[in-house]
């Protein structure tokens, strides 16, 4: 093999590998994204469906309910009210989740068509490559990023998440659990002798 063809399947593998990790930092980012959606949303209908069910009911059972104090939780419950709308409009945690979904699909399409190219090294031109590499650094740059915060939080539930699928397929009956705290307490304690 020569030299430039070496050069070209290390890069692509490295873009293969790459890829692979954002899939899984792209997916779990808008799992949680989706959560906090979806908290964010139920919370705000919850108090506003009881905000409304306590505006209409009679004053008496009210006060029997809530005691003397019932316009004060009415007014807490409105001010929740808001902080919910607030929180939810300030973060819009569903379209990040979007954003994150679509960063998940591009990742997904560029490792299967790094992975093709791989497979198929003579029938891959040096302009296949390059148009790849190309279309990489373009679409890699217009996606939502990872936060910096995060990224090494990813990166581990990737390795570990490869890690454990990899002794999956030789041990099928392995619990996962046991063995992500083996993984745990294997690379926490070499560290420390």
């Amino acid at each position: 093999m020569s030299p430039e063809c070496e050069a070209r399947s290390a890069e692509l593998n490295r873009i293969r590998r790459i890829s692979d990790m954002m899939i899984t930092a792209h997916a779990c980012r808008k799992e949680r994204l989706q959560s906090l959606s979806l908290i964010s949303d139920v919370g705000l209908f919850a108090c506003s469906v009881l905000l409304s069910s306590l505006a209409f009911a009679d004053q008496v059972f009210l006060r029997e309910l809530l005691g003397p104090n019932f316009p004060f939780l009415i007014g807490v419950f409105s001010i929740v009210v808001f902080v919910f709308s607030f929180v939810s409009y300030a973060f819009d945690w569903k379209v990040q989740a979007e954003r994150h979904a679509s960063a998940l699909k591009a990742y997904t399409d560029l490792k299967f068509e790094c992975t093709h190219l791989l497979n198929d090294p003579g029938l891959t031109s040096d302009a296949d490559v390059m148009r790849f590499l190309s279309k990489y650094q373009t679409l890699t740059a217009s996606l939502i990023s990872i936060p910096e915060s995060m990224f090494n939080k990813y990166k581990r539930q990737h390795l570990v998440k490869v890690f454990v699928s990899r002794t999956l397929d030789t041990y099928p009956g392995t619990s996962v659990w046991l063995l992500k705290i083996k993984l745990w307490s294997r690379d926490n304690f070499r560290r420390t002798k």
